[in-house]
C-alpha cells in the first residue's frame, strides 16, 4: 500500500486514541485507533540515542509513514521537524515554548499562525495530575482538541483521544494534529507524570 492509500485509510474519520505500550524494552511505543478501535498507527522511539527519532509506521503494512526527529538533546524546549517517510519532505516544525504552549512552524520554518496551548494551565495544581488538555489554534479558532490521561492513574498504559471535527472543510494537515498528538504523549506527558 503506498503512502496516499495509508494517508486514506488513517483520516477518513475524525477521532482517534493514542495508547502507550507497557512493558516494551528498550524504547517507547504507542499505538494509534480509529474510533471503531482498529489499530491504524504504529509509533516507535529509536534507543540509545542523544537526540529523539520517532518513526510512525502503517499497521497493516509496516510500511513507514512519518519520521519525527528531535533538534535538541533536551525536549523540554526543544523543536521537533516532521517529515514524510517517502521522500523525506519537512511538512512542518513543532518548537516547545515557556508556560506550556508549542509554537507550529511550517516546512520552510516560518510560523503558520498555529498555536498548540494547555487548556488546563489555570486549574489547580492536584487537578492537573488527573490529565491534560490541549488544543491547537488557528487565528483564535480550535480546530484539534487533544485529552491525555495520566500514567499516575493508568498503570497499564497512558491513553490521548485527539479530536479535529471542528477543522471543517479540512484546512490543517492532519499529520501535524498526530504529530502533535505524538508529542504531547512524549514530553508532556513525561513531565506530568513527575508531578
Amino acid at each position: 500500500m503506498q503512502l496516499q492509500a495509508t494517508n486514506s485509510l488513517v483520516f477518513e474519520h475524525y477521532s482517534y486514541a493514542v495508547q502507550e505500550k507497557k512493558l516494551t524494552l528498550f524504547t517507547k511505543t504507542f499505538n494509534i485507533y480509529d474510533p471503531l478501535g482498529n489499530l491504524v498507527l504504529i509509533v516507535k522511539l529509536k534507543p540509545f540515542t542523544l537526540k529523539t527519532h520517532i518513526y510512525v509506521y502503517a499497521a497493516n503494512t509496516q510500511e513507514e509513514f512519518l519520521y519525527i526527529k528531535g533538534n535538541n538533546i533536551f525536549n523540554f524546549l526543544g523543536s521537533f521537524d516532521v517529515y514524510t517517510s517517502t521522500n523525506q519532505d519537512r511538512i512542518g516544525v513543532f518548537k516547545r515554548e515557556l508556560g506550556y504552549s508549542w509554537t507550529i512552524k511550517d516546512k520552510n520554518g516560518a510560523k503558520i499562525g498555529v498555536s498548540l496551548k494547555d487548556e488546563g494551565i489555570r486549574r489547580p495544581r492536584f487537578h492537573r495530575t488527573l490529565g491534560l488538555e490541549f488544543a491547537i489554534y488557528a487565528n483564535k479558532t480550535k480546530i484539534c482538541s487533544y485529552k491525555f490521561l495520566n500514567t499516575i492513574f493508568r498503570p497499564v498504559a497512558a491513553k490521548l483521544t485527539m479530536d479535529f471535527s471542528r477543522d471543517y472543510p479540512d484546512s490543517f494537515d492532519k499529520k501535524l494534529c498526530v504529530s502533535a498528538a505524538i508529542l504531547i504523549c512524549l514530553v508532556e506527558g513525561n513531565y506530568y507524570t513527575r508531578l
